[in-house]
């Protein structure tokens, strides 16, 4: 697939396999994403997370859709051009107490719950 389809048809997936996944337990604290379209999904705190990633060549654009447990409950998507080595780590929008980090090593992209890493660097109000 070109990266174009990939662009238009991997959000639709990415939504579908997040609505099933809603309904699933608590799983991983972390997933790893070994190529290019493989999705996975990771939940933490009431916050369920699916990722993927597309190769676009220069760097990998790595697509996070998830839906913070809040009552108007609405899927909200993160998108990152990751370069080898990058690390990226955030807190979920109205939901400070939950946090993922995702860093890319060559073709890897690893998902993991980082608010216990997080809150050893923030301090508490």
């Amino acid at each position: 697939m070109t990266p174009e389809i990939l662009q238009t048809q991997l959000p639709k997936i990415a939504g579908l396999a997040l609505a099933c996944c809603v309904a699933l337990p608590a799983a991983a604290e972390s997933i790893r994403l070994e190529k290019a379209a493989q999705a996975a999904s990771i939940h933490q705190g009431g916050v369920d997370l699916v990722a993927y990633y597309i190769d676009m060549n220069a760097h990998l654009d790595v697509v996070a859709t998830f839906v913070d447990g809040t009552d108007d409950d609405l899927p909200a998507r993160l998108r990152l051009g990751l370069r080898d080595g990058d690390v990226v780590t955030f807190t979920v929008p109205n939901r400070p107490d939950v946090a993922f980090r995702i860093t890319r090593t060559g073709a890897l992209v690893e998902v993991q719950d980082a608010a216990e890493k997080l809150s050893a660097v923030v301090p508490a109000e």
